[in-house]
């Protein structure tokens, strides 16, 4: 426990554990057969002399560990209901398609690709690990974190959040090491990472180079999110990287685009990273410009243009959290750059509505949600509310009500270019 705790210290988080245990060999006797990756070092110790020392000595005891809890004979007892939790989480997912387009679109491939799920990780996500063995061959991991939701049986997603998870993950494998290339060119780009230095710490992407990791890859995840599931998840996927503090996306998506429509000239992707890199280069200024902007936006305004009931046209693959519950189609001023400043805006605004009609009690309405949803067939945020029971109640059948806002702030205001009226469905 002390060893661990230190590492911990130091930062060996996140990704490295597992990128450590998928290094060793087999129980009983965990041996290092690949060896500790310069990565995992310099994770483990500041230095590369003490992350080894560090490593080994964790290693040594992990084995001891293992023996002295019998572990061994824990997992030949659990293995069937890891099995069968394996199976009904892996039903239906298409590893070879996410493979293929990979492949095609880096003009690279690794030895063997791996699926792992880590149900004592959580919440949801995951990370990508690719081992460099001793004998020259790449094997590509990914690591799936449970969602962290249930005191049950472990969940992992449906199969499409487990095949974009698997697009992002095994992307690591092509991407790192095409920009680990670059490495220079890629540190003289840290002026791009400043203005979102603190946010991307906060996800443990502490440094420009794992940045543009997971900038390029993010952009590259959505065109093949394109090719494989629609123009719909692309555009959704494109606002929430965004929303994540990814400012570059757009711009990034735009020059992989060049590169698919110019793959005679650049046969894989290692080829094309010194003009994307130039391009970053070239732009610099301009896309700082849009950081800042972005940063320093400020909601006063969100127009709301429509509002639904669940399953109405328009919105019948959503869901609500709670019911009774209804959803406000809004149109923000423009791109934020974070969720704290759509959640500002919803404080200052006010978070209750009415639904009121002449004659008829005033019936009220809470936000308790809201995102970035396919409404219409259109990427927009929506934002749900929900009714206690009570107040349901009150609505009456056949009447049409009148969505307002309980109370209005003249500086954050919630606005309607017409009336949004609705009846019980």
């Amino acid at each position: 426990m002390a060893l661990a705790e230190q590492l911990t210290q130091r930062g060996f988080t996140y990704d490295a554990p597992p990128n450590f245990i998928l290094s060793l060999g087999p129980l009983p006797e965990m041996a290092a057969v690949n060896g500790y990756s310069q990565y995992l070092r310099s994770r483990a110790g500041g230095s590369i002399l003490l992350g080894r020392i560090a490593l080994e000595n964790f290693r040594k005891e992990l084995v001891k560990l293992a023996a002295e809890s019998n572990f061994h004979q824990f997992y030949r007892e659990k293995r069937p209901y890891l099995q069968e939790l394996l199976s009904s989480t892996m039903k239906g997912f298409e590893g070879q398609k996410i493979l293929t387009w990979l492949q095609d679109f880096f003009g690279a491939k690794g030895d063997e690709y791996h699926l792992v799920l880590a149900p004592a990780f959580f919440p949801g996500g995951g990370y990508g690990v690719t081992i460099e063995t001793k004998d020259g061959r790449r094997l590509v991991y990914q690591i799936i974190r449970e969602y962290g939701q249930s005191e049950d049986t472990p969940e992992f997603g449906g199969i499409y959040d487990l095949e974009q998870l698997s697009l992002h993950e095994w992307g690591h494998s092509f991407v790192n090491p095409a920009l680990e290339k670059y490495r220079q060119q890629v540190r003289a780009l840290n002026k791009l990472f400043i203005p979102v230095k603190e946010r991307m710490a906060q996800m443990a992407y502490p440094n420009v180079e794992t940045f543009f990791n997971e900038q390029v890859l993010r952009a590259a995840v959505l065109l093949g999110t394109k090719d494989l599931y629609g123009e719909l998840e692309s555009a959704r996927g494109l606002e929430f990287e965004i929303l994540t503090g990814f400012y570059l996306t757009e711009f990034t998506v735009e020059q992989l685009k060049f590169y698919q429509a110019n793959r005679d000239q650049y046969p894989d992707f290692v080829q094309f990273v010194p003009y994307l890199l130039e391009q970053y280069k070239q732009h610099q200024e301009e896309l700082i410009s849009l950081a800042q902007e972005a940063k320093e936006f400020e909601i006063k305004e969100v127009k709301i243009k429509a509002a639904y009931w669940p399953g109405e046209r328009g919105i019948e693959m959503l869901t609500p959290r709670y019911h009774p519950s209804l959803l406000i189609e809004a149109e923000l001023p423009g791109r934020p750059l974070s969720v704290q400043q759509v959640n500002a805006f919803l404080l200052a605004a006010g978070l209750d509505f009415q639904l009121v009609a002449a004659d008829k009690v005033v019936v009220e309405a809470r936000i308790y949600e809201g995102n970035l949803y396919p409404i219409n067939n259109q990427i927009t945020w929506g934002f749900w509310l929900s009714f206690t029971d009570e107040e349901y109640s009150k609505l009456a059948p056949g009447v049409t009500y009148r969505l307002v806002p309980k109370t209005e702030n003249p500086e954050y205001k919630w606005v309607m270019d017409q009336a949004i009226t609705l009846a019980l469905p």
